[in-house]
């Protein structure tokens, strides 16, 4: 009895022993910090939140980060790449960091440059104001010399939508929506508007630029 405990004893030692090289000789591990996926407006700055690695042992290893892939200038889905490194080989990770808009990004005043070979009722340019996700864009239409009407539209990153609405105008109600989106660099928008086609406004597509 007594040569088995000591013999269970040793071989007890001898797994420990094991695991603990096993782990010695293991890459690091990285722990990203923070959201992953992360979201950042266009147009503000991007402060990483970073990573923290450790080896085996539970000892910690220096983490690198390389950010240089992300551009706030411009919507879009960028990478973060972190790398850590032991005496038994490197280990990489990555964040999503994506560049988006919000309403505040479409609080700009707007010329309708073109109306890709459609005649339109639009004033020429448009300021909107927001709550929240909701575009309001007062005196939207030009009808015979007048400015009226007040148009909304939804946003949702570089989604915009006006959803069905009649406005009422001097010359009559028109009844339209439209959906388009901004470019990446935040300074245009198309929009494809379809109005009644039971009154004398026909649809098309007009192209909106900030200044």
């Amino acid at each position: 009895m007594k040569k088995i405990k000591i013999y269970s004893t040793v071989f007890a030692a001898f797994l420990l022993i094991s695991v603990a090289c096993k782990k010695d000789k293991e890459a690091p591990t990285i722990s990203i910090k923070g959201d992953n996926p992360a979201s950042v407006i266009k147009g503000t700055s991007y402060s990483d939140a970073g990573a923290t690695a450790t080896d085996g042992d539970g000892n910690s290893v220096t983490v690198t980060t390389d950010d240089s892939d992300v551009n706030t200038d411009l919507a879009g889905s960028y990478k973060v790449e972190y790398a850590a490194s032991n005496d038994n080989g490197t280990t990489t990770a990555k964040r999503t960091v994506n560049v988006t808009f919000n309403a505040s990004s479409y609080v700009q005043t707007w010329d309708v440059t073109t109306d890709c070979g459609t005649s339109f009722p639009v004033n020429t340019a448009q300021a909107p104001t927001s709550s929240g996700s909701t575009l309001t864009f007062d005196d939207f239409f030009s009808l015979i010399g007048i400015s009226e009407g007040t148009a909304t539209a939804t946003i949702s990153g570089t989604t915009i939508t006006f959803p069905n609405q009649t406005i009422s105008t001097t010359p009559g109600d028109v009844v339209f929506s439209g959906s388009g989106t901004m470019n990446s660099a935040g300074n245009e928008i198309t929009v494809t508007f379809n109005y009644d086609t039971s009154a004398w406004i026909f649809g098309g597509c007009l192209l909106y630029t900030s200044p």
